[in-house]
């Protein structure tokens, strides 16, 4: 059974991460994925890329589609919802980067 540790959690979503297997579950609207560490990491560099190559468009057109580590599943937003989102997972990442640094001092 996962032990869920809240890695962000706001009012657009929220990051989990189970402390014994590390999935990772991302709740954002009305999507919800569990993902390996592999895989939150894929989608964390894919929103920033996005992010970053983001040509303003300024209409609030569900426009930019993400695919999912599912063939079957990708994710469609808006220009303020990609920003929520990369907002969202880089204070997980943040948050998980700073713990695994921490326990380096521990041991």
């Amino acid at each position: 059974m996962c032990n869920l540790k809240t890695r962000y959690a706001g009012k657009e979503g929220y990051v989990l991460q189970c402390a014994a297997c590390r999935h990772v579950q991302i709740g954002f609207g009305t999507t919800m994925l569990c993902l390996s560490p592999v895989d939150f990491k894929a989608l964390s560099d894919l929103v920033t890329y996005r992010m970053e190559s983001l040509v303003p468009f300024g209409d609030d057109k569900k426009a930019i589609l993400l695919p999912t580590p599912s063939s079957v599943c990708q994710i469609l937003l808006t220009e303020k919802e990609l920003e929520m989102l990369h907002h969202m997972l880089q204070s997980a990442d943040n948050e998980m980067r700073t713990e695994a640094l921490l326990q380096l001092f521990e041991s």
